[in-house]
């Protein structure tokens, strides 16, 4: 699996790039890895045991794919999170199988956590956006005449690409054998 998690810090690392400098990780790159993720499962499975492994290899692809976008969904759905990011977490998932996608994930929530709220307060916009936030949360729980309407403006926008790759990359070095 060692060289499923150095295609992922790779792909997700270029896809931070991207992320950085156009606000876009293109669908070449998240589909192209997705795809790609399927085949060299199949054939790692494959030539190790046969068919039957290979198949199996893409059942634990797809497996991972369905686990690593259901948050992603979630918060993409309450327009928390852009498309892409949701397509890159699919296509680690695909590439690390259920569990070490998962554990990518995890870390890239935990690095996103960190850094949102440092960048925010530097940019000056700490609590306009906790307080938006926050009516984002509660407005599904209010009754229809009192929710509160956030103007598209008033949403600030984080690239969570970089995270995805520093999780990504904590991931690759957690399992990496160093004897």
């Amino acid at each position: 699996m060692t060289y499923f998690l150095i295609a992922a810090t790779l792909v997700s690392g270029t896809a931070a790039a991207f992320d950085w400098r156009t606000g876009v990780i293109p669908n070449w790159l998240t589909v192209g890895t997705g795809i790609a993720g399927l085949i060299a499962h199949f054939v790692r499975g494959y030539l190790f045991a046969g068919a039957a492994a290979g198949v199996g290899q893409i059942g634990y692809s797809f497996g991972g794919a369905l686990i690593c976008g259901l948050v992603p969904v979630a918060m993409y759905q309450m327009k928390g999170i852009g498309g892409g990011d949701v397509k890159l977490f699919v296509a680690i998932g695909i590439l690390c199988h259920p569990l070490g996608g998962l554990e990518a994930e995890t870390y890239a929530f935990f690095a996103a956590a960190l850094i949102a709220p440092a960048r925010l307060a530097y940019n000056g916009v700490f609590f306009k956006t906790f307080g938006n936030a926050l009516a984002m949360v509660l407005n599904p729980l209010r009754k229809k005449g009192e929710k509160r309407e956030i103007p598209p403006e008033m949403l600030t926008w984080f690239k969570l690409a970089p995270c995805v790759f520093l999780g990504a990359l904590a991931t690759t070095v957690a399992h990496w054998d160093f004897s």
